[in-house]
């Protein structure tokens, strides 16, 4: 067993994992250097930025149907995390980037965050994602295993909430 001495410095050092998922559309990764800024909500009026880097590490990033993994060293105590920003410089010969989304999980609480994007990154053009906006939402498909279970019909999905409807969407 692992006995912690003062639980409340784990508050203080904490970890965030950035998941950068690009899409898998025609031309959709990128080799321009693309920094990202995360903000905490601190009240109705306020937004606090508490991280701002570069995003790289040993691999080749950002490339089409790709999932980026980086990890990020905060030292405060964030209890939500509001918004995010993302750019890039739009450098390199593919300097456009197509960005699904981007999960954020805190490594001590295991508390995610999941901000959508489904958009094109021009260089030198900054996009805020914020959960505030629009909907996003994560459906898992599971074929059986019987024979003639699978299709290679084009599947599309109709989501009906209380106070909106999100028209017929192609899985892919």
């Amino acid at each position: 067993d692992v006995i912690l001495k003062n639980p409340e410095s784990l508050k203080k050092n904490r970890l965030l994992v950035l998941d950068v998922y690009t899409s898998c559309v025609a031309n959709a990764g990128t080799d321009a250097n693309v920094k990202i800024s995360l903000y905490e909500k601190q009240d109705d009026q306020t937004e606090i930025l508490f991280y701002y880097q570069e995003l790289d590490n040993s691999e080749n990033n950002f490339e089409k149907g790709k999932v980026d993994t980086f990890v990020a060293k905060i030292d405060s105590d964030i209890a939500d995390i509001s918004k995010v920003k993302i750019k890039h410089d739009g450098t390199g010969a593919a300097s456009m980037w197509h960005l699904k989304k981007i999960v954020v999980t805190d490594v001590v609480t295991e508390k995610a965050w999941l901000f959508c994007a489904d958009c094109w990154v021009r260089g030198g053009n900054e996009i805020i994602l914020s959960q505030e906006k629009g909907h996003c939402f994560v459906v898992d498909v599971y074929t059986g295993n019987e024979s003639g279970a699978g299709t290679d019909a084009n599947v599309e999905i109709s989501i009906t909430g209380t106070e909106d409807c999100i028209p017929l969407k192609k899985l892919d």
